[in-house]
C-alpha cells in the first residue's frame, strides 16, 4: 500500500508541474549499444534529440546556434547511455594555459539525476545520498581524443569519453543504475519519472567567470548543484511494470577460521520478481564483521553479528534478521587498519598525477592564498600537500577530504593520524556534513581541549617531527540528510604538510586492539645530525626489514633491507638539510645531514 500511495502522490505532483519544464523520452537500446568513445555511432540514430539552449540566469555561453548543442540518451537493463554534443568555439578546460584550480569553472559537462519518487524536494546534486546526484568527471589532459575513462560513483564505475575537435567536443557516458539509486537506496523504477538535467560550462580565455547552458534549469531557484527542482523530466520508453519481491528468507551461519568468510544467500519470492538484487546490512554485536554489497561476510572479531537484506526494487520487502556466530579470530594490524578503519585508502597508496588521492577529494582556492599551491603529490604512502597562507587568515582555502564513510550515531570514535611539515604549521581537521538540511554542520561532539566549541572540529599544530595526533568524537548531531565528511583544512601557513596513516575507528574497537595500535615498529636513528663520518645508522625492532630515506619533499632517494635489525646508509652524497627514514609500516624519524 505504501508503494502504491507514494507512486500515485508522485504522479499527481508530476502532473501539476510537468508543464513548467522540458520533458524527454529515453528509448530502450536495441541489441547494439553505443560504444563509449566520443564517436556518434549508428546506435544513436534511434535516440531522441534534445537541444541544450537555455542560458543559466544572465550568463551567455557560446555554444552555437540552437540545435547544434544537444543531448541524446538510451537505456538498457544495466544503465543509461548519454551523448552530449557541444558546439563550442574555444576548448578551454581548467588545465589549459591560463586556466585555474577549479575544473567546474572551465569547459566541461555536468549531468544531474533525481531518482526519488517525489522530485520537487528542494535537494540538489551535491546531496548524492538523498536520490539527487551530480555526475561530472573532469576531462583529463592528454585524454580528450575519445579515450575510455571511468569515474567511481558509490563504488560503481561510470564510463565516459571526451573527444575534442577544434573548440567543439562530444562526450559519451554510461551510467549504471546502481550508481543512481533513490534516497532509500532503491534502484530507479523505469516506469516512473526521473528528474534530469545537463549543464554545459563554457569559458573563454580572459573571461572573469564561467557561463552555463542547461537543458532545463534557467536558475529561477538555484543551480542544479544546490537544488534540482527546476530540472527537466525523463520517462523511459519500453519499460515494463515491475514484479516486486515480497518475501526474503535468510538462514543463520558460522565462521570459524581467522579472517574467514561466509557467503549469505537468500530465498526470494515470487520466483519471477523483476529485480532480485538485495541491499545487505550487518549489525555488529558481541563480535564484529563486515559485509560486501553482494552479501559476503568477513569476520574480524569473535562473537555474534546480525545480518539482514532488503529489496531495492521499491517494494520495501525485508528479510528476517539472522545471527552469524564468529570464532577463531586473531586481531592484527591488518584488521585494524583495513577492516575496522572507516577511512578508505588510509595509507595513500592510490592516486594519479594531477589528481587527488584515490577515495579522497579536495579543493584549493589559489586566489585566496598568498603562495602558489597544488593538488597533493603522493610519495610512498604519504600525501605531500603544498599549501599557502590564506589572505583572510581562514583555514578552508585548502581542503583535503573524504566522504561516503558511515560512522554510527551516538557511538564514541577515535580519529588518529600522523603528520609533519617543513616548519611549524597550524592546521584544522573536522567532521562536517554535506547534507542539504545540515550543510557544513559539525555533526559531532568532543571533549578534547583543542576541539572548537566542543564540536567535531579541532585545531592542531604540526612540526618537523612526524607526530601522531588523536581526536575523540561522538556523532550525536546526525539528521536524516547528514552526509559524512572528514576534512583537513590547511591554508594557515605557507608550509609543505605531510599526512600519513589516517584511522577512524570505534573507541570500543580501539580499546580491543590497543596493544596492536601501540606496537608500532620502534626506530632509532643515529648519529643525528650525521657527523663527518657520513654514515647513518638505523636501528629497528624487527629483523631484515625494508628501510627507506626520503628528502624533505617526500621523494625516496635511498632504500635497503636491514641486516638483522640494523641498516647503515652512506649519506655523503646528500646535500645538507632535513631528511626522513621511513619503515614499511609508516614509522618515520627525521634526521639532519
Amino acid at each position: 500500500m505504501k508503494r502504491i500511495f507514494t507512486f500515485l502522490l508522485s504522479a499527481l505532483l508530476c502532473t501539476v508541474v510537468f508543464a513548467q519544464r522540458p520533458t524527454g523520452v529515453v528509448k530502450k537500446a536495441t541489441d547494439v549499444v553505443p560504444k563509449i568513445d566520443g564517436v556518434i555511432d549508428a546506435a544513436w540514430t534511434a535516440a531522441n534529440k534534445y537541444n541544450i539552449d537555455k542560458n543559466f540566469q544572465a550568463e551567455k555561453p557560446t555554444v552555437g546556434a540552437v540545435g547544434t548543442t544537444y543531448w541524446k540518451s538510451l537505456w538498457n537493463a544495466e544503465g543509461m547511455f548519454v551523448l552530449v554534443v557541444v558546439n563550442d568555439d574555444v576548448w578551454f578546460p581548467n588545465w589549459a594555459d591560463g586556466g585555474g584550480a577549479n575544473s567546474w569553472e572551465y569547459d566541461k559537462l555536468e549531468l544531474y539525476f533525481d531518482t526519488n519518487y517525489t522530485l520537487a524536494d528542494g535537494l540538489g546534486g551535491q546531496t548524492g545520498t538523498t536520490g539527487n546526484r551530480q555526475i561530472a568527471p573532469d576531462p583529463i589532459k592528454g585524454a580528450v581524443n575519445g579515450e575510455l575513462k571511468t569515474s567511481d560513483v558509490r563504488g560503481y564505475m561510470v564510463q565516459y569519453a571526451y573527444k575534442v575537435t577544434g573548440g567543439a567536443y562530444v562526450v559519451e557516458y554510461f551510467v549504471p543504475w546502481d550508481a543512481i539509486p533513490d534516497k532509500d537506496g532503491i534502484l530507479f523504477d523505469k516506469t516512473a519519472t526521473m528528474g534530469f538535467d545537463i549543464c554545459v560550462i563554457d569559458r573563454e580565455p580572459g573571461d572573469a567567470g564561467r557561463k552555463r547552458a542547461n537543458w532545463a534549469n534557467i536558475g529561477a531557484i538555484n543551480e542544479n548543484w544546490g537544488n534540482m527542482d527546476d530540472a527537466g523530466y525523463l520517462t523511459f520508453d519500453g519499460a515494463d511494470a515491475l514484479t516486486y519481491v515480497d518475501v526474503i528468507t535468510l538462514t543463520d551461519g558460522t565462521i570459524t577460521k581467522d579472517n574467514g568468510t561466509l557467503q549469505m544467500t537468500a530465498a526470494i519470492l515470487p520466483a519471477n520478481a523483476t529485480n532480485k538484487k538485495l541491499k545487505w546490512t550487518l549489525k555488529n554485536g558481541t563480535g564484529t564483521a563486515k559485509i560486501s554489497s553482494d552479501g559476503l561476510v568477513t569476520a574480524i572479531t569473535n562473537g555474534t553479528v546480525k545480518v539482514k537484506a532488503d529489496a531495492i526494487d521499491g517494494g520495501w520487502a525485508e528479510s528476517n534478521e539472522v545471527t552469524i556466530t564468529i570464532s577463531g579470530q586473531v586481531i592484527d594490524k591488518n584488521d585494524i587498519w583495513n577492516s575496522m578503519n572507516l577511512i578508505q585508502n588510509w595509507n595513500f597508496n592510490g592516486g594519479k598525477t594531477g589528481d587527488w588521492p584515490t577515495s579522497w577529494g579536495g579543493w584549493h582556492d589559489s586566489g585566496g592564498m598568498a603562495q602558489p599551491t597544488a593538488v597533493p603529490a603522493i610519495a610512498d604512502g604519504v600525501v605531500v600537500i603544498k599549501t599557502g597562507l590564506a589572505t583572510d587568515g581562514a583555514a578552508w582555502h585548502y581542503q583535503l577530504n573524504q566522504t561516503g564513510f558511515k560512522a554510527e550515531p551516538n557511538v564514541p570514535y577515535t580519529l588518529k593520524f600522523k603528520s609533519w611539515a617543513t616548519a611549524s604549521a597550524p592546521c584544522v581537521v573536522d567532521f562536517e556534513s554535506t547534507g542539504s538540511n545540515d550543510l557544513y554542520s559539525r555533526y559531532g561532539t568532543s571533549t578534547d581541549a583543542n576541539a572548537v566549541g566542543g564540536g567535531s572540529e579541532w585545531n592542531y599544530t604540526v612540526t618537523t617531527k612526524p607526530t601522531w595526533f588523536t581526536m575523540n568524537v561522538v556523532f550525536d548531531k546526525m539528521v536524516e540528510t547528514t552526509g559524512q565528511k572528514l576534512q583537513y583544512m590547511l591554508s594557515l601557513s605557507n608550509e609543505t604538510i605531510y599526512l600519513d596513516s589516517v584511522l577512524l575507528i570505534k573507541e570500543s574497537d580501539r580499546i580491543l586492539s590497543a596493544k596492536q595500535l601501540s606496537n608500532n615498529n620502534s626506530l632509532k636513528v643515529y648519529p643525528n645530525p650525521v657527523g663527518k663520518g657520513n654514515i647513518l645508522n638505523v636501528e629497528l625492532a624487527s629483523m631484515n626489514a625494508k628501510v627507506a630515506v626520503f628528502n624533505s619533499i617526500g621523494q625516496k632517494i635511498m632504500e635497503k633491507v636491514s641486516v638483522g635489525n640494523i641498516a647503515k646508509f652512506d649519506v655523503s652524497s646528500l646535500r645538507k638539510g632535513m631528511y626522513f627514514v621511513r619503515l614499511e609500516d609508516g614509522t618515520t624519524q627525521k634526521f639532519i645531514r
